[in-house]
This record gives structure tokens, sequence and C-alpha cells, in this order.
């Protein structure tokens, strides 16, 4: 789209980042995927900005999940693998990913990641609050351990979640 200037990057970028948070809303998915659209167009100007890539990859991702339209799952799956080229260890990045291999039923992929994303702090809060969201699902057993990372997020780090905002607040 015209004009296509120095900002547009960013303002596409905030615009989907902000659309994503309508996925829910079935009434939104055009706005959603105009969104989708500009940003990608972003991208094809080959930029190596990682969020522009991790954004896409996680409206894909859980689209697919939302609406049940598993096809986005590869798609999400590439533009996350590529901003995690770009920033090698970024947390946010491999938590996405991981969280899309098991979308796929790739678990073992998935917990190879998630052990490869911990490896890089393996004492930082999100790292370990991350492996906690995506195997507490399936880790019926316990063979994950994430009950206890769970309690000791929970006592031991007096981790304080923001459910609004969705973000991690180490007390310590």
């Amino acid at each position: 789209s015209k004009p296509y200037g120095f900002a547009q990057p960013e303002i596409r970028f905030r615009v989907l980042s902000a659309a994503s948070e309508l996925l829910v809303v079935k009434e939104a998915l055009p706005f959603v995927d105009k969104a989708l659209e500009l940003e990608e167009e972003v991208l094809t100007k080959n930029l190596l900005e990682p969020r522009y890539y991790q954004v896409v990859g996680f409206v894909y991702d859980t689209r697919g999940r939302l609406y049940n339209e598993p096809e986005l799952y590869s798609i999400a799956e590439t533009y996350l693998r590529k901003a995690i080229e770009l920033a090698p260890g970024r947390q946010e990045a491999m938590f996405l990913l991981a969280g899309n291999l098991v979308n796929q039923g790739r678990l073992e992929e998935a917990e190879t990641l998630t052990h490869e994303m911990l490896a890089f702090a393996p004492k930082a809060t999100s790292g370990q609050f991350y492996y906690a969201v995506i195997f507490a699902p399936i880790d019926t057993d316990g063979s994950y351990g994430t009950t206890e990372i769970i309690k000791s997020l929970f006592t031991e780090k007096a981790l304080v979640v923001d459910m609004d905002a969705f973000t991690l607040l180490d007390d310590k």
C-alpha cells in the first residue's frame, strides 16, 4: 500500500499487534486479515526485525488454534523460525514456536526447543513460566515436572502475574 515510508514498518507492526487482541472476535477477522496482509508486505522488504516475524507467526498460530484452521500452523512456524534465526535465544519467540509445535502434535520437538530456551537463562523466571505454560496442559503424569515449576514460581520466587497485561513481575 502507498505511501510506504520509513515509519510504515513500525506502524504496521503496532497495528497488527493491536489487531491480534481481536482474534477472539470473529467479526473482527477482516480487520485482522488486512493488518496481517500489510505486515506481510513489510516482510517482503527484507527487513531484519525479529518482532515483525514474531507477531505474524503469533497471529497465524492463534488464528489456527481459535478457528480450527491447522493449515495455518506451518505458516506460523515459518515466521517464528525466522524470528528466532534473526534473534537467537529470544525466549518469547522460542516459547511461541514451542507452543506452535505442540499445536501440531510435535511434542518432542517442542520439548527440545523449550530446553534450548531454558539453557539461555536457566534461572530466568520468564523461561520457567513459558515452560510451564507449554507443558502443564499435557503433563497428566508429572513427567514434565510442571507442578514443581509452578510451585517454585509462585512460592520461592514470589511470582505475580498481571493477567490483564500478561506480564511477569518478579518481586524478588
